[in-house]
């Protein structure tokens, strides 16, 4: 039986999930625009292309590092996924946005609006 305390533990750990994929977003959107604004800055500089490659390269390695992350955060919200599935909660979609979903009891690439947390 699904007991209101595994329901809140999941949506607990859910809620912090999804920020943290929210907060990653936002630092990839924010270096990206540094990264596009850089070389923009240089021509309107007026600038040789010499100037200021080191941080060009860490600007895009930096941005590279948070792609990384995001992939092993998504990687644990797959594992997480799993371990509510274990617990009984399956069903139970704790996320914000719409998620797709594959099951043998459901053609591929179902949508299912997930409710707020």
């Amino acid at each position: 039986a699904v007991t209101r305390q595994k329901i809140a533990v999941v949506r607990s750990v859910a809620t912090k999930l999804h920020a943290a994929e929210e907060a990653i977003d936002n630092a990839i959107i924010k270096l990206a625009a540094l990264n596009g604004e850089l070389p923009m800055a240089r021509l309107e500089a007026g600038l040789s292309a010499t100037v200021c490659q080191d941080a060009f390269d860490r600007s895009a390695q930096a941005l590279s590092a948070l792609v990384q992350c995001r992939r092993e955060t998504v990687g644990a919200h797959a594992a997480l996924h799993a371990t509510q599935r274990d617990m009984g909660l399956g069903a139970h979609a704790m996320g914000d946005g719409w998620k797709i979903f594959q099951t043998d009891e459901t053609p591929p690439l179902t949508l299912v609006q997930s409710e707020a947390a």
